[in-house]
């Protein structure tokens, strides 16, 4: 008996006729090839298995350089905007130091005292700050003494006091005069005393100086001057 047996087949290879005249022999035949087929797929199985995973991620050297080239030019924006952020911390802490600052002299100068330099010298501003406060202190001093000065009786001669001091046509001057007086005598002394810083600043600057104080101010200053030596301690 002939029979004719057909390997099976695969896609790489022909196709291969054996001619038996055993049917034993050909199932033995092909026991032993579906034995040699397990055996190559086991290798293979176990030999992929035996692949450790990191050949599976292995890195390369280009792409471990451009890895690390990448990683420090992360490092390098992340601490350039942390100094970024430093400086702007620090430029609003100085600007903030600054107000505060500009804030104090206000308030100091608001109250008239003198802000003093580092040499204990006032310091010479090209701005007056406390002109304002002057004028509202000299406006409620005027209005208040138009209100006294109103309510003020006539003075009139007092026989009573004694001649050989004051003399015969004496008359004692109301309290509210020479406290207004006074107060003129003091801003006089203000204007003046700013006249002059001003001039010295202008000095400095290259600038023309400014014209005296008026002279009809002048004169009335002096004369106040002759009628009160006692207040004012010195005369014309």
């Amino acid at each position: 008996m002939s029979t004719t047996v057909d390997e099976p087949s695969t896609s790489s290879r022909e196709k291969h006729h054996l001619e038996t005249a055993d049917a034993s022999s050909l199932f033995i035949l092909k026991g032993e090839l579906y034995r040699k087929i397990n055996e190559q797929r086991q290798k293979t199985t176990v030999g992929a298995e035996k692949i450790p995973k990191k050949s599976v991620l292995r890195v390369t050297k280009e792409e471990d350089k451009k890895l690390t080239e990448e990683r420090q030019r992360r490092q390098e924006r992340i601490r350039e905007l942390e100094k970024s952020v430093q400086q702007d911390e620090e430029q609003r802490k100085r600007v903030q130091r600054i107000l505060e600052e500009k804030s104090e002299i206000y308030a100091r100068l608001s109250r008239g005292e003198a802000v003093l330099n580092g040499d204990n010298e006032p310091v010479e501003f090209l701005v007056d700050f406390d002109a304002k406060k002057r004028e509202e202190e000299k406006r409620r001093a005027e209005e208040a003494e138009k209100d006294r000065t109103e309510q003020t009786e006539a003075v009139h001669f007092n026989p009573t006091e004694e001649q050989r001091v004051y003399g015969v046509s004496h008359v004692p001057l109301p309290k509210t005069e020479t406290s207004r007086a006074k107060r003129k005598v003091l801003l006089e002394q203000r204007e003046k005393m700013k006249w002059e810083r001003l001039n010295r600043i202008r000095k400095r600057k290259g600038l023309e100086e400014l014209p005296p104080p008026d002279a009809v101010e002048g004169k009335d200053f002096c004369i106040l001057k002759c009628l009160f030596p006692v207040y004012l301690q010195e005369s014309c």
